[in-house]
């Protein structure tokens, strides 16, 4: 996905699939691999989601602040009802395309 020529995969056309679907982003702000500023825009195409930045990790934020990202994990379980998973809902959400959510 990512190589010495940058990123070369981009799924934002298909982020608004995981509306139903929670979804926590953990992102090292320091990634010098993929930018911050993916997630936050990842975030912006994912109704419902929850991003959580690290502000001194770097690319493999479990690695560089394991408790922090433990408990961060741990509070989204928690705290968030799983999903529900409807055909119905998902050939819908396809059938409207980009943006469907709440059009």
């Amino acid at each position: 996905m990512v190589g010495t020529g940058g990123q070369r995969v981009d799924a934002t056309d298909r982020l608004y699939l995981s509306a139903d679907i929670p979804t926590l982003l953990i992102w090292g702000e320091a990634d010098p691999i993929i930018p911050v500023s993916h997630a936050v825009e990842a975030h912006g195409h994912m109704p419902g989601s929850r991003i959580v930045t690290f502000p001194e990790a770097g690319h493999m934020p479990h690695l560089d602040e394991p408790t922090r990202f433990a408990d961060t994990l741990l509070d989204f379980v928690e705290q968030t009802a799983p999903a529900s998973f409807s055909p119905e809902r998902l050939g819908e959400m396809l059938r409207r395309g980009e943006g469907g959510v709440g059009s």
